[in-house]
């Protein structure tokens, strides 16, 4: 008969559930710091498939998830790349085949994601209503003037 009282009764070891918990972790990441171990045939014989079926599956989880951000990161790339055209000569509004600072710059951020498509929309039809139809610059005056009327709301 086996029997938890039995265990107790005959010496044997008893752990509680997070000792077990802790012991499958760090076996299952090859850690090992052998601070417990099976004390008996039947445990050691039981705990040499455990052990390599879980430091089987693991390197499984860890490789499935090392894929799927790599696919991400891949994914991410070539649409950059794919875009990358397109945002250069969306930016050349000039068409002169040259990149100002300011297209330089608007160039970046865009390639890294920090600013979305709608976000560059709005800041385009922003500047629109700052500098008027048809210009492609903006007085330092008319930014100041419109600050100053935000701060004074």
């Amino acid at each position: 008969e086996s029997s938890y009282e039995k265990c107790v009764e005959t010496g044997g070891r008893v752990k509680s559930w997070v000792d077990a918990l802790y012991m499958s972790v760090v076996t299952l990441t090859t850690v090992g710091f052998g601070d417990y171990t099976p004390q008996t045939w039947l445990g050691r014989l039981l705990a040499i498939p455990w052990m390599l079926l879980g430091v089987a599956s693991t390197a499984g989880f860890v490789s499935a998830i090392s894929s799927y951000l790599f696919d991400i990161a891949k994914t991410s790339e070539s649409r950059s790349l794919e875009n990358h055209d397109v945002l250069l000569k969306e930016l050349d509004v000039d068409c002169d085949g040259v990149m100002s600072r300011g297209e330089h710059h608007i160039y970046m951020v865009a390639r890294h994601g920090f600013v979305t498509d709608g976000m560059m929309r709005q800041l385009d039809a922003h500047f629109q209503r700052l500098a008027g139809e048809g210009t492609e610059k903006v007085a330092v005056d008319v930014v100041h003037q419109r600050r100053n009327d935000k701060i004074a709301q």
